[in-house]
């Protein structure tokens, strides 16, 4: 009787699976967008890694059956939080999430056709498809999705929208680069493989991170105060 009970307890546990990993890829994706938000400087300024779509990509090419719809409602939410989006266009916040989960999952199908998978990615040639080719093309992606929101749906001016696309583009482009590698060191499978070469792979990626977007934001605030005090 007690394996009987024992059993049922664990096939309900991996039927529950799923929608857990649902619920914490969307608070995560959530979580991050926020943060992107709360780390922006200003109009027309932006912490340099956009950390949302680097996970988004991660966690497609790591659970692709499981993720997407996470991926989908935590994208739309960090949409409406957006300052100023969620009160006065609803619609257009939610077309932006929307496009930016789609350019994650064109990302991730690259990810997953270009990079080792399973298995390590810090091989010379894994390295080049992931700084040349997926994480270049998921900015791109990332960075016209915006364009098409902005001069679409939001009728923003054309430079003012080209610029917003561009620091978009190059903030997922970064995102991508760091997080990607990061996740498939913690949660790439086979685990034997990823053991001896998982700090290698993290702490150098963390620390640019760190001391990169640590500078870029001072001197994007010393920018700022300098436009204000002229």
């Amino acid at each position: 009787m007690k394996c009987v009970r024992g059993s049922g307890k664990l096939a309900a546990m991996r039927r529950a699976r799923p929608a857990i990993l649902v619920v914490l890829v969307a608070g995560t994706t959530l979580l991050l967008g926020w943060l992107g938000h709360r780390l922006a400087i200003g109009d027309g300024f932006a912490w340099p890694f956009d950390m949302a779509a680097g996970f988004s990509v991660a966690v497609l090419v790591l659970w692709p059956t499981a993720a997407p719809l996470g991926v989908l409602i935590g994208c739309v939410a960090a949409a409406l939080i957006a300052p100023g989006m969620a009160s006065d266009a609803p619609f257009t916040a939610m077309a932006s999430g929307s496009l930016a989960a789609g350019a994650a999952w064109v990302s991730a199908v690259l990810g997953r056709r270009w990079l080792p998978y399973p298995g390590p990615i810090d091989a010379p040639p894994a390295i080049s498809r992931l700084m040349l080719g997926v994480a270049p093309i998921g900015g791109l992606l990332g960075g016209l999705a915006q364009l098409l929101v902005a001069l679409t749906l939001s009728h923003a001016a054309w430079d003012a929208a080209l610029t917003r696309a561009i620091i978009a583009g190059i903030a997922a482009m970064l995102g991508i680069a760091i997080v990607l590698p990061v996740l498939r060191a913690l949660f790439g499978q086979p685990r034997a493989d990823w053991d001896s070469r998982r700090l290698a792979i993290i702490a150098p990626l963390l620390v640019a991170l760190a001391v990169v977007g640590a500078a870029i934001t001072h001197l994007s605030r010393l920018e700022v105060a300098r436009h204000q005090d002229a």
